[in-house]
């Protein structure tokens, strides 16, 4: 009975330890913060040290020392404590680094390549968020299903090529529509669409369709940036008429300005003995 109590008050006690360390880590985060907003940000980063030495795990406060290390100009600790976030297994890392990009505590580090390559989260691990979340306003499997579709694509093929979150969301962008389109000067801008089908083994993941009097339908390639690469396999309604190369490569220039994501790329309209230049282009309208 006595080695059992014995057992019993460690464990009590080790609690009760654990308790006062994280209330001291508590107590600590918040003068740090006080004295933060005095702009004593030297003052601010030694409590939010004690913070964590209180409580190492405490997410917030790593994030509030990386804050203060950079408006002291300290790189080395602002690039230990992201560090110490990316690794982190606590969801709440992940939701603090989310907001980093547009901290201006951060803003003087936050271009620097190695404090960019910290805060921007990988495409798997957005995926994998993305994928675990949607859905979850259905109850049917059905609507489960079309709710994963757009995400799924993003992460099978906008992964791949090693998109940034930017560009996965360009590409979603160019995926949900609505375009524009032509294929040479002459020709009215009419409507385009793309498609994408499930892999397969016997058809394009994704489909263009340019729609006007040639409506042509190509295999889309994408680009890194999250725009349309290329046109290959061009065929027209009319079969008569051709669109050479047999690869049509697409520049793509996003304008704010005028509020266009534009891509287009030269190609040769033949039918019989007529050839001439003419251009695949797709257009989106900026939201």
């Amino acid at each position: 009975m006595v080695h059992r109590l014995a057992v019993v008050v460690l464990v009590v006690s080790c609690a009760a330890a654990a308790a006062d360390s994280k209330e001291d880590a508590k107590a600590a985060n918040v003068r740090g913060m006080q004295l933060y907003g005095k702009k004593d940000y030297a003052a601010a980063a030694k409590e939010f040290r004690a913070a964590i030495a209180a409580q190492p795990e405490f997410v917030l406060a790593h994030y509030n020392l990386a804050s203060m290390a950079a408006l002291l100009g300290d790189k080395a600790t602002v690039i230990a404590e992201l560090t110490w976030l990316r690794d982190s297994k606590d969801p709440a890392a992940r939701k603090v680094l989310d907001k980093a990009p547009t901290d201006p505590d951060l803003k003087s580090m936050i271009d620097d390549p190695a404090v960019r390559a910290l805060v921007t989260p990988d495409c798997s691990s957005i995926c994998s968020r993305e994928l675990a979340d949607c859905g979850k306003s259905c109850s049917s499997r059905d609507c489960m299903h079309s709710a994963c579709d757009l995400p799924r694509e993003d992460c099978s093929d906008g992964c791949k090529l090693g998109m940034t979150a930017d560009a996965r969301t360009r590409m979603r962008a160019w995926l949900a529509g609505p375009l524009k389109g032509h294929d040479n000067d002459v020709a009215a801008m009419r409507a385009a669409a793309i498609e994408s089908h499930r892999p397969s083994p016997d058809g394009p993941r994704f489909t263009a369709f340019i729609k006007n009097q040639f409506a042509f339908t190509c295999v889309l390639e994408w680009a890194p940036s999250g725009a349309p690469a290329a046109l290959t396999s061009c065929a027209a309604g009319d079969k008569k008429w051709q669109a050479d190369d047999a690869r049509i490569a697409l520049q793509c220039t996003l304008s704010t300005k005028q509020k266009v994501d534009h891509c287009e790329g030269k190609f040769t309209l033949s039918s019989g003995d007529f050839h001439d230049e003419g251009r695949f282009v797709l257009e989106r309208a900026l939201k």
